[in-house]
């Protein structure tokens, strides 16, 4: 009996949905402003993960959590490389703080997309 299992799994894998929704839609609504331009790239984004959070799949699941995983650590790569550039000023600015927070975080919430894949694949007894 192949069932999802209940519990911490399932909570973990619905906040890394929330949270790229939110990051998405940040981005979306960011660059709207900044710009007054329609910003595809994070629409597409909010739309697959808000998708994902109705359809489930679990397949989807292990290639939006590649996918994202490859992308985040290119994201905290280059905030990395911007905090590092700025440490030698007295103190790197509150903004550049929160996006190398941002990308570990999503860093994190990737893998958890990913491992719900191998967990949402054995079977549970209930």
């Amino acid at each position: 009996m192949n069932t999802y299992p209940k519990g911490i799994y399932r909570i973990l894998v619905y906040l890394s949905y929330l949270f790229f929704i939110l990051f998405g839609s940040s981005w979306l609504v960011m660059s709207f402003i900044a710009s007054n331009k329609f910003n595809f790239a994070a629409f597409f984004i909010v739309f697959v993960y808000v998708v994902q959070a109705i359809w489930r799949n679990k397949l989807a699941n292990l290639i939006i959590g590649i996918i994202s995983l490859f992308v985040s650590i290119l994201f905290f790569l280059n905030m990395m490389y911007l905090y590092t550039r700025h440490s030698g000023e007295l103190m790197a600015s509150n903004g550049e703080k929160i996006l190398v927070i941002l990308g570990g975080l999503s860093i994190i919430f990737s893998g958890i997309l990913i491992f719900s894949y191998m967990i949402f694949n054995k079977d549970f007894k209930q």
